[in-house]
């Protein structure tokens, strides 16, 4: 398969992932007058979780091939352009955050802020109201952090070459996840806060793209396989289905929603970006999901502040239909030209300055597939 047709597929995962999140978000201006709206909730659930699985795919892919001459000399040009890519425009949004406390635009605690520095504020618990959507971007970094470490380590006790190691990593934390979340499922009220959004729970959901990167480095014939791709892509389906079913409740009271479903939701999800990722794209279709993609980062970070500016200013438009549609336009419409803006000034300078001083090479060969928001 080409890169360039890979990178347009993931393209269009990324950009069904935001928009996910941003109808699931959005809804929150529709549902007064339009109850069906709340069936929009699972897009927050699976957008995000097709974030990860698609974070988890191009990060084992470029650890895959950095590590391919050993050693480590690459370890500290990966953390570099990792932290480039991310801290940037996650930093810029805890100001932000802040910001908003401080001008009454919504209420949290302030005290909790020093522990957003170092994503260690769920790392073994319920994420803070502060800055709701930081929960995944803390899971994403630990991610980062000890992924490398961990199948390093692994290689150098075991004698394991980089490939091998990463698998056994891989495979490993999958597996302890499940069991952590089957030991504390019954001890758990919240599925959602309690279980979900705690880093340590869910290491599982990116490392399912990890392990789809090692297949299509180490055995891509497996994956020409069309009913390996489409019983995949049937998971996820399933799993949109339950959740959209299921209420809030049934899922705190659900053994299996708090475990073993948390598993199925990245299978299905590595699914949705094997099913398409030989498939040849319109170039209408590449160039708009490609847009999108590019300012994903940025749009996951601003949808919020903006929804909950819109609110504060004027409020839900409860029983109007027509009120809670321009409210929804309006913020639709705010968070892409504001996402955009913010990845045009900012974000993409500090990738400009990553890419000048840590070039994305391996073995003296500059990488092609697109890091995009991983």
């Amino acid at each position: 398969m080409t890169v360039a047709r890979r990178n347009d597929w993931l393209d269009l995962c990324r950009a069904l992932a935001i928009l996910l999140v941003l109808l699931s978000h959005g809804r929150f201006f529709l549902r007064a007058a339009m109850p069906w709206a709340e069936y929009l909730r699972f897009g927050g659930f699976m957008g995000v979780e097709l974030f990860f699985a698609l974070s988890g795919f191009l990060i084992g892919g470029i650890l895959i091939r950095l590590s391919r001459g050993g050693g480590t000399h690459w370890l500290s040009g990966f953390y570099a352009r990792r932290w480039f890519r991310t801290l940037p425009n996650y930093y810029l949004f805890l100001l932000v955050n802040v910001l908003l406390v401080l001008f009454g635009v919504y209420s949290a605690e302030l005290k909790v802020v020093w522990k957003y520095l170092f994503f260690i504020q769920n790392l073994f618990g319920p994420h803070p109201l502060f800055f709701s959507e930081a929960w995944s971007l803390a899971l994403e970094e630990v991610f980062y952090l000890l992924f490398p470490l961990l199948f390093l380590l692994l290689g150098r006790v075991l004698g394991l070459r980089p490939a091998r190691s990463i698998l056994v990593v891989a495979v490993t934390v999958i597996v302890v996840s499940l069991v952590a979340r089957l030991l504390v499922a019954n001890s758990i009220e919240m599925w959602d806060t309690g279980l979900r959004k705690v880093v340590f729970l869910r290491f599982d959901t990116l490392m399912f793209g990890v392990l789809l990167a090692w297949m299509v480095d180490r055995h891509p014939r497996w994956l020409r396989n069309p009913g390996l791709a489409t019983g995949m892509t049937m998971i996820f389906v399933a799993c949109v289905i339950y959740y959209v079913s299921a209420t809030d409740a049934e899922l705190n009271e659900s053994f299996f929603a708090k475990t073993l479903y948390l598993s199925l939701v990245p299978v299905g999800c590595a699914g949705l970006l094997l099913i398409g990722i030989e498939r040849r794209l319109p170039g209408w279709l590449a160039t708009a999901s490609g847009f999108l993609a590019r300012i994903s980062y940025s749009v996951y970070l601003v949808n919020i502040p903006v929804m909950l500016i819109l609110i504060h200013l004027f409020g839900c438009c409860e029983g109007s239909r027509l009120g809670a549609l321009g409210m929804w336009l309006a913020f639709m419409v705010l968070t892409l030209t504001i996402s955009h803006g913010v990845y045009e000034a900012y974000e993409k300078r500090f990738n400009a300055l990553r890419d000048r001083h840590f070039p994305a090479t391996v073995s003296g060969v500059r990488a092609t597939v697109r890091t995009g928001h991983a």
